[in-house]
C-alpha cells in the first residue's frame, strides 16, 4: 500500500511540476489544486511521520528552538497544526538544500478522513542565515528566467480554497530567529496576507505563525 501510494504520489508531484512551469510560462493560470498540495506537502528530504492515533492537536507548540518538529499557525483565527489521520501522509514538509543555506521549505497540513482541511507553507529560495524574509512574487523576474521560478513562495489551502502571494497586495514575513548549521535546526515565526488565486477580494490571514524544525 505504501509502495502504491508512494508511486501516485510521484506521478502527481511530476505532473504539477510540469503544469507548474508552463502555467509560469503563460503568466499565470490555473494551478492545479493537487499540485499546490504537493508544493507544501511534498516529495521533501526530511519528514515527520504523524503517528495516526495521537489525538487531534488543540492548541498551537510552543515556540521553541530545539529541534521539536513542531508547526503550527492561526488561518483567520482557525488553529491549523500539522494532523493526519492517514498513517501514509506526512503532515509535516520539510527541505534544506544545505546546512549553508539555499532553498528553504517548510509546511504542514490537516488531513482527516481524507479531506485536507487546512494547508500552509512557503518556501525561501536564498535562505542562508538567521534574519527576517519578506516574501513576495515577482512575474518579470519569472519571465526573465525562462519561465521558471525563482520568487520566494507562500501559500494556503482552505477547505480546498487556494491563497497565495500572486497579488501585488498579498505580504507574508518570515523570521528565522535560529538557524542552528551544526545541529541542523531551524526555527522562527511568520505571518502575513494571502489572497484568493482568482478573487482578489478574498483574503485569509496568517498569525501566530512558528515553527521549529531538526533536519536530518
Amino acid at each position: 500500500m505504501k509502495q502504491l501510494y508512494r508511486k501516485l504520489a510521484l506521478q502527481s508531484f511530476i505532473l504539477f511540476t510540469i503544469s507548474y512551469f508552463s502555467f509560469m510560462k503563460n503568466q499565470i493560470k490555473k494551478f492545479p489544486l493537487w499540485g499546490l498540495l504537493f508544493l507544501i506537502v511534498g516529495l521533501g528530504a526530511s519528514c515527520t511521520l504523524v503517528d495516526a492515533l495521537k489525538p487531534v492537536p488543540t492548541a498551537l507548540p510552543p515556540e521553541t528552538q530545539t529541534g521539536a518538529n513542531t508547526f503550527g499557525c492561526l488561518v483567520d483565527g482557525k488553529l491549523l497544526v500539522p494532523y493526519s489521520d492517514n498513517s501514509n501522509i506526512e503532515p509535516l514538509i520539510t527541505e534544506l538544500q544545505s546546512p549553508y543555506g539555499g532553498l528553504l521549505r517548510i509546511g504542514g497540513l490537516f488531513l482527516k478522513e481524507n479531506n485536507t482541511k487546512f494547508a500552509c507553507g512557503f518556501i525561501i529560495q536564498k535562505h542562508k542565515k538567521e534574519g527576517t524574509y519578506r516574501l513576495y512574487y515577482n512575474l518579470q523576474e519569472q519571465i526573465n528566467n525562462n519561465g521558471i521560478n525563482p520568487n520566494d513562495w507562500a501559500n494556503c489551502i482552505v477547505e480546498n480554497e487556494v491563497y497565495d502571494i500572486k497579488k501585488s497586495q498579498s505580504n507574508f514575513t518570515v523570521e528565522i530567529t535560529k538557524f542552528d548549521q551544526k545541529n541542523y535546526i531551524v526555527s522562527g515565526r511568520f505571518y502575513g496576507t494571502l489572497y484568493h488565486e482568482k478573487d482578489s477580494t478574498r483574503k485569509v490571514e496568517i498569525t501566530q505563525g512558528r515553527f521549529d524544525v531538526k533536519f536530518q
